[in-house]
């Protein structure tokens, strides 16, 4: 089919014995402004050339093929199969993969250009052999492209990478298999989504993570790393993270908001301060390392935080827990905006936290059994717009700060490391109580 200038061509192709329309050659000079295939295939093998698309292939009941170069010069449904390799761009336009038949299928590498339009997968995304296609989507800044049907369902891609500025709504599953994903847009997550790649591919967010006005989960199993280099939830918490028990976890932001709990069941290393706010926390058989890092662990709502040990209900830093984080910054449990109590009970050991430890609550923080808190070099720094009670010992310390509108101390309070102050400093405008001895190199 040859057009001598780029005049809009309608074609209708109707017959019997399945026959195909193909363009082949090294350049198309027209624009296709409705393509109807009854029965057979629209196959573009225009190479070098580009295949401008119009309108709406909706009539077509078996297959698209795109190769080569393909820019629409229309909105554009493709309905049934599309077959994709190369390059297509909608040229601020939008196309939408339509749900049903055979979904989209990747032959060799694709690639697809957003520029201001609107890019729709509804349905299935598939490869021909598991991990060997790749699929790049580039979104222009204030353009949108929307995973809305599961990728890598029944033959993973190899990779998939998401560039650009613009956002990534993902509604559905996404599974690789060996080169990992990585998502350099904001992504947005519209139901609850699992991201899976089963070749120890990495799973890289490097842009921000968030809900779309109702909490979602999130769910990333790889036995590569999971990196989180940007903010996740602070638009819109999420409603679960999980990572999984293979590979690592990686933290290079500053906030990550979750309205349910985050389950971390591989090692996470943080690289910068940390603030988590958490329905609850639970860490699987893993490592906690924030090295020099600030962490602070705080509740999503107001709710009770028990530390040591596990009450149903509340938020919870075990002891078990405890003893997976290492950090010689600061680690900061609760939040003075938190109007419900803070409860220390059986957390006998802070052994490889060796900075500050921060205890915050804006009801009461009570220390219910014997507390040692071993191996910390600066203080123990206790805040409360209620009462500070301790029921028992609490001991082993450089430093005990307390600033509460009340404190009672029940039990011996010492802090015997004179190298580095060993001070016991009280601030209690509505009471101080002592029933116990208190020691230390400077009180």
């Amino acid at each position: 089919v040859t057009t001598p200038v780029p005049i809009p061509v309608t074609i209708t192709k109707s017959n019997t014995d399945n026959g195909d329309l193909t363009f082949n050659g090294s350049s198309f000079a027209g624009n296709l402004a409705n393509v109807t295939v009854t029965n057979g295939t629209f196959i573009n093998n225009i190479g070098t050339g580009v295949n401008s698309v119009s309108g709406t292939l909706g009539t077509l009941t078996t297959t698209t093929t795109l190769a080569g170069t393909t820019i629409l010069t229309g909105d554009t449904t493709f309905n049934g199969t599309t077959r994709f390799q190369g390059t297509l761009s909608l040229n601020g336009h939008t196309a939408t993969f339509a749900s049903g038949s055979g979904g989209v299928i990747l032959t060799a590498d694709g690639t697809i250009n957003t520029g201001s339009g609107t890019l729709i997968f509804n349905g299935a995304i598939n490869g021909t052999t598991s991990g060997a296609q790749h699929l790049t989507i580039n979104i222009a800044s204030g353009a949108t492209a929307a995973i809305n049907g599961q990728l890598g369902g029944s033959v993973p891609l190899g990779a998939l990478t998401v560039t650009g500025a613009g956002t990534l709504n993902i509604g559905a599953d996404i599974s690789t298999n060996g080169s990992g994903q990585t998502y350099g847009t904001a992504v947005v997550l519209t139901a609850n989504t699992t991201l899976t790649d089963s070749g120890s591919g990495n799973i890289t967010f490097n842009n921000t993570v968030n809900s779309n006005g109702t909490s979602r989960n999130l769910t990333v199993n790889t036995s590569g790393v999971t990196a989180f280099n940007d903010h996740v939830g602070g638009i819109s918490p999420l409603g679960d993270l999980t990572t999984n028990a293979a590979g690592s976890t990686t933290i290079s932001t500053t906030t990550i908001g979750i309205a349910g709990t985050l389950r971390l069941n591989d090692p996470v290393t943080v690289s910068s301060n940390l603030i988590i706010t958490a329905g609850d926390i639970v860490m699987g058989d893993s490592s906690f390392n924030a090295g020099a890092k600030n962490v602070t662990f705080k509740p999503a709502s107001s709710k009770a935080v028990e530390v040591g040990t596990v009450v149903v209900g509340s938020f919870n830093i075990d002891n078990t827990e405890l003893g997976k984080i290492t950090t010689s910054g600061t680690l900061t449990i609760g939040d003075t905006a938190n109007t419900s109590s803070l409860t220390v009970n059986g957390a006998t050991s802070f052994g490889t936290i060796t900075g500050t430890l921060a205890l915050k609550s804006a009801a009461g923080v009570t220390f219910s059994t014997a507390t040692t808190l071993l191996g910390i070099a600066n203080v123990l720094d206790v805040q409360a717009v209620g009462t500070v009670t301790t029921n028992a010992a609490l001991s082993g310390t450089a430093g005990v700060v307390i600033v509460a509108n009340a404190i009672d101390l029940n039990g011996n309070v010492s802090a015997s490391t004179a190298a580095t102050g060993g001070v016991l400093d009280f601030t209690a405008p509505g009471g101080f109580t002592a029933s116990g001895n208190l020691s230390g190199h400077r009180i």
